[in-house]
């Protein structure tokens, strides 16, 4: 399992795409992943898996060779961004488009595998986000810099890439519980000075503190012990440039009550000691 971090994602084509009616009726297989993006309601993709309508604002990604298909309604259309791409870009990626083909025509061997990513499932169904409107900023950007292929374009593509998808895993992670987090990390923020602990959080919102503090590692990455800690290191760093108290009261402040925990703390994290930190 690759770490998303660990991906260099490679991108091979952006454009804009309107379908119609009776347009692209059959399975299809990709070589390569595929991102779209519908800015406009109207018509849904089928997958193996199922069928997807296409809403505006709804965002699509799939792996290579899984085989899908445009369903439109008579007389209708839909306007879609589409990237082609791979996640990672090892080796030597062929630069030029490789356009999908029908089913009974797929070559296994040609296919461009994506690694398996735990933020980004995607074997056995397409990705799929709602009301994905953050990214339709960051796809115009990526098809203004493919059509002008300016110098460093594909590295400018790739961090855009990297950008999106990480925008995408921390959406498709905060539709689970996110508002729930953010109430948790916005009481953490106006209480930390205090003596808060995981039992003391799991009071306050009704949860056990094992719930809550799987919920924290999910969408930060961090414990919610380390997070707390974590974030009064960072209040009591402009506090130590001030110079103005003591390093124990800083650490009082911030809520430490041992300031030699407090300072072993810091050094750990930061690589000095508070005092070698506000000497600079």
């Amino acid at each position: 399992m690759t770490p998303l971090k660990d991906t260099r994602p490679f991108v091979r084509y952006v454009r804009t795409l309107t379908i119609r009616e009776g347009e692209f009726p059959d399975y299809m297989s990709p070589y390569d992943c595929r991102l779209v993006y519908a800015m406009e309601s109207g018509g849904r993709i089928d997958f193996p898996s199922g069928g997807c309508a296409l809403r505006k604002g709804t965002l699509l990604i799939w792996p290579s060779g899984m085989e899908y298909r445009y369903v439109i309604p008579i007389g209708g259309e839909m306007a879609l961004f589409a990237v082609n791409f791979d996640l990672d870009a090892a080796g030597d990626p062929p630069a030029f488009p490789i356009p999908p083909v029908r089913v009974e025509t797929f070559c296994p061997e040609r296919m461009i595998k994506a690694p398996e990513c735990a933020e980004l499932p995607l074997a056995d169904a397409p990705l799929v986000l709602s009301d994905a409107y953050f990214c339709e900023g960051l796809l115009h950007d990526m098809l203004e810099e493919y059509e002008r292929q300016r110098l460093f374009m594909q590295e400018t593509l790739s961090a855009m890439m990297t950008r999106l998808l990480f925008s995408v895993a921390r959406q498709r992670v905060q539709s689970e519980g996110g508002a729930l987090v953010d109430q948790i990390l916005g009481y953490i923020h106006s209480h930390y000075a205090e003596d808060l602990t995981n039992i003391r959080l799991g009071e306050v919102f009704g949860f056990h503190p094992n719930s809550l503090n799987r919920l924290i590692v999910r969408q930060t990455g961090q414990s919610l012990h380390q997070y707390l800690l974590t974030y009064r290191l960072r209040q009591a760093m402009p506090l130590i440039e001030a110079g103005a108290e003591p390093i124990a009261a800083v650490a009082a402040r911030v809520g430490f009550s041992d300031p030699g925990y407090f300072s072993k703390l810091f050094r750990s994290k930061i690589g000095c000691s508070p005092i070698e930190y506000r000497k600079g």
